[in-house]
């Protein structure tokens, strides 16, 4: 044959999965179906190793060994986290 070859219609992909693993071990699965959500995942599953700790837990823990003084204590209104002397100015405390 002569000329250009016939192009063949793109393969359009509808169902498949993508899969994340953070650097502290937690594994991220989102599923896609472009049938039931065009725009987005469908379903996300999150999927933690064995004695995970979020950082809430963990600052707990180091808290509970600390002197009240030197402990560090969550700021509802920002999220982060602040002195006893600040905590104690926004009555956290």
């Amino acid at each position: 044959m002569r000329g250009r070859p016939k192009e063949e219609p793109l393969k359009i992909i509808l169902k498949y999965k993508q899969e994340f693993v953070d650097s502290d071990g937690a594994k991220t699965t989102w599923y896609w179906n472009k049938e039931k959500h065009p725009r987005g995942p469908y379903k996300v599953t999150v999927s933690y190793p064995d004695g995970f700790e979020d950082k809430e837990t963990k600052r707990i823990k180091q808290n509970r060994k600390l002197p009240k003084t030197q402990r560090r204590y969550l700021n509802p209104q920002t999220g982060k986290e602040v002195s006893y002397g600040r905590a104690k100015q926004l009555k956290l405390i």
